[in-house]
């Protein structure tokens, strides 16, 4: 992953996600930057594609995880589930050197969630909890995936990322 992350990066990363559909099974973008290039795997999580996971970030270094999480789907089945996958990640033997990053997909504008349903998905996904056993390895935002509206802390996170890892 690049250093050096700018509007460059941001023009590209929003050129990417303006038409986005739900993933069936997986797609990859490679962006050109300053240092080099950024692949972008987008592995569907339907529970038949999960089993492809592993064969990609065992195979790739991977630096980050965006692990996107529907905030409107709020079945405890739904919560379950996503706890389980994360916690699967973030103690794979092959992902240690990798951070996770939780991708609350808002579907409308982020700055229009108010603070109360933010804090709902915080304490529903331990965020608490993951970021004082994982530290630096787990990360949270709030993000509409579809028209890309992104958080403010957006840029912050993708260079911490980068520096970190």
């Amino acid at each position: 992953m690049s250093r050096k992350i700018g509007k460059h990066l941001t023009r590209k990363w929003t050129t990417i996600t303006s038409h986005m559909e739900p993933t069936v099974s997986y797609h990859y973008e490679e962006i050109k930057s300053i240092n080099g290039r950024i692949g972008f795997w987008d592995l569907s999580g339907n529970p038949i594609m999960r089993n492809i996971w592993q064969l990609i970030y065992r195979n790739v270094k991977v630096n980050a995880i965006l692990y996107v999480i529907n905030i409107m789907d709020i079945s405890d089945e739904s919560i379950t589930e996503n706890n389980l996958l994360i916690s699967l990640l973030l103690n794979d033997e092959c992902l240690q050197a990798s951070c996770i990053v939780l991708v609350f997909n808002t579907f409308n504008d982020v700055n229009n969630i108010d603070e109360s349903t933010k804090n709902q998905q915080l304490i529903k996904y331990k965020i608490k909890d993951l970021i004082d056993h994982y530290g630096n390895r787990i990360h949270h935002i709030f993000v509409d995936c579809k028209n890309c509206k992104l958080d403010k802390n957006w840029m912050d996170l993708m260079q911490q990322i980068s520096y970190y890892f």
